[in-house]
């Protein structure tokens, strides 16, 4: 019950500007004491595979997790997240792979749907803490292979939710969503 993240770009506009900076920010996902120069909190037993110049940690879905004590949406009135992972066929039908929250209830999430024929559909979240109202973007007939590697994208242009798997929107609508605050990204789990 696993899968690989590579890669977590956090984005606005056209994948250039990240937090009203001139230039997006990756977070390589490929060691569990340091994400550009962040020391998460490290939960369960996620994996570090690969070789030297390829490495990916490998998360069970249920326990396994990394939190980052930072809100990069923090900010934010629209923004692009973009994840680059590798689902397994696992026991695990609702990994987590990215979960950020502020300190006023404000939420978003991606996770992963995993069907009984090995197949996955993503699953989209964004949450007004205030009004105590979300949006959750899934589409059951849009499944993939797992065991491949794939580019997903949540993006939020200030009305608007969309999710992308591999730069094919499957999913999008409205949704009213607060600009977040200070709080904290979870990477794996919940």
């Amino acid at each position: 019950k696993a899968f690989f993240v590579k890669s977590i770009m956090l984005t606005i506009g056209l994948l250039i500007i990240f937090c009203g900076r001139a230039q997006a920010i990756t977070w390589k996902i490929n060691d569990t004491i340091s994400i550009n120069n962040i020391k998460p909190i490290v939960l369960g037993s996620p994996k570090i595979v690969g070789d030297v110049n390829d490495k990916s940690v490998m998360f069970d879905g249920g326990d396994d997790g990394l939190i980052m004590p930072v809100n990069p949406l923090r900010g934010l009135k629209n923004f692009t997240i973009e994840l680059l992972f590798k689902p397994i066929v696992s026991d695990s039908v609702a990994p987590r792979m990215l979960h950020i929250q502020d300190n006023e209830g404000n939420r978003c999430t991606i996770e992963l749907r995993i069907t009984k024929q090995g197949k996955w559909y993503l699953d989209a979240f964004l949450k007004n803490g205030k009004l105590n109202k979300g949006l959750t973007l899934f589409d059951t007939s849009k499944q993939h292979l797992c065991d491949q590697w794939y580019w997903v994208a949540l993006t939020y242009d200030g009305t608007t939710m969309m999710q992308y798997v591999d730069a094919a929107m499957e999913s999008k609508g409205t949704v009213v969503m607060n600009t977040m605050k200070g709080g904290q990204t979870s990477i794996g789990v919940r």
